[in-house]
């Protein structure tokens, strides 16, 4: 069991940074044994999480950066991401309906990612977003 990062990677946020996303799992894939199902599934996690806050936490696009923080720990990599947007609380965050009919913008993708994640924490820390992911990997 570890209590340290394995990886910690600092982003800027913009939308360019997702390419960075392909190495950081490489990365991951490299250091935890993810087979293929578990390395798309954290990609799509983290793709989402990390775009949503580019897109819709900086709406001044003011320059900042997004903590990446990962951390194995028994059969979970447990990943931390840190950033300056706006106040959001993705475990409160409405979800919208399967049916296709009724889609609206928004609500997918947190929808998908707490599906893929065994848990989920959420704090405001002195002005920035917390946001604990545990996946399973193992």
């Amino acid at each position: 069991m570890s209590d340290k990062p394995i990886f910690t990677y600092l982003l800027k946020n913009r939308i360019v940074e997702l390419g960075n996303l392909e190495n950081i799992i490489s990365n991951l894939v490299d250091c935890s044994n993810l087979n293929e199902k578990k390395s798309y599934q954290l990609n799509l996690i983290l793709e989402e999480l990390i775009s949503n806050t580019i897109f819709y936490g900086y709406p001044e696009n003011s320059e900042d950066s997004i903590e990446l923080k990962i951390i194995q720990e028994n059969e979970f990599l447990i990943i931390e991401i840190v950033d300056g947007g706006i106040a959001f609380n993705p475990l409160e965050a409405e979800e919208k309906e399967d049916n296709l009919d009724e889609l609206k913008v928004g609500g997918l993708g947190i929808k998908l990612v707490k599906k893929l994640c065994h848990k989920m924490d959420y704090q405001r820390i002195n002005n920035r977003n917390h946001l604990k992911i545990h996946f399973k990997y193992a």
